[in-house]
């Protein structure tokens, strides 16, 4: 659940009326189903939100669209929210007076999402984020909105119109609207742009997303006892064959 409880500077593509202070009443009868909200921690009044959210349910708390100061968000995460949701994007900067939620991502334990298209981030940048952010708390993510897998042209966005062209998806105003990206095209650009070996490029979109929000359990791994979801790739990370839960779903193998 991204949004709506999120801050209008840092908006994005999200559609302005559709942005609501952060109440608990919003989401009590969905709390047994939603597994992370993002939201912005500084328009959450004395954290009356975050505070009732980790004491009454296990959903995982990530801070996105935000403009936190770097004091802010600690105390955030000091209050129990433990992930950062599309690392750099829609978010107040890393600065060397203040280190934004940027900086607390990167120098914390916490998760942080990334979008790897090479359009929200600078790929050049990819390896100095994993250099500082480690491998084990790094989040793939695409990011994708219903234009993904299709060609180019018009598309809609919760009622706005998002324009796709040359894998980039934006609205009129021009700021991206999501991406277009696959999550096995976000792996394969992450590990051309860094020193990973391949399962540990993998581990980024299977067992670290698992474990962020508490179903590594069940996913993330190929592990007895766990649900049978596998992904078959050739070198180039194009998709040959899943399996859902033991059964084949989908299969180009010869």
């Amino acid at each position: 659940m991204e949004g709506p409880f999120i801050n209008e500077k840092y908006k994005g593509a999200q559609d302005s009326k559709y942005t609501y202070s952060p109440s608990f009443d919003f989401i009590k009868d969905y709390k047994d189903i939603i597994k992370i909200i993002s939201y912005s921690p500084e328009v959450d009044k004395n954290f009356k939100f975050t505070k009732k959210v980790k004491k009454e349910t296990d959903i995982v708390l990530s801070i996105c669209h935000s403009d936190a100061s770097y004091s802010i968000g600690k105390e955030a995460k000091n209050l129990g929210v433990t992930n950062i949701t599309h690392l750099f994007n829609a978010m107040t900067p890393l600065n060397h007076r203040n280190p934004g939620v940027v900086g607390l991502g990167l120098m914390s334990d916490m998760y942080c999402e990334l979008i790897a298209d090479k359009i929200h981030i600078n790929p050049d940048l990819f390896q100095f984020i994993i250099d500082n952010k480690g491998k084990d708390k790094l989040v793939l993510i695409t990011d994708s909105m219903r234009a993904g897998c299709m060609p180019d042209g018009e598309y809609d966005l919760g009622g706005q119109t998002v324009y796709v062209k040359n894998n980039s998806a934006r609205i009129s105003n021009g700021s991206l609207a999501g991406s277009v990206l696959t999550l096995n095209k976000a792996v394969y650009n992450f590990k051309e742009s860094t020193n990973l070996n391949i399962y540990e490029a993998i581990n980024l979109a299977s067992l670290n997303p698992a474990k962020s929000i508490k179903v590594d359990d069940k996913k993330g791994s190929l592990e007895i006892g766990k649900d049978a979801d596998i992904a078959i790739f050739n070198k180039d990370m194009n998709c040959l064959a899943t399996i859902v839960q033991g059964d084949i779903v989908y299969n180009k193998i010869n």
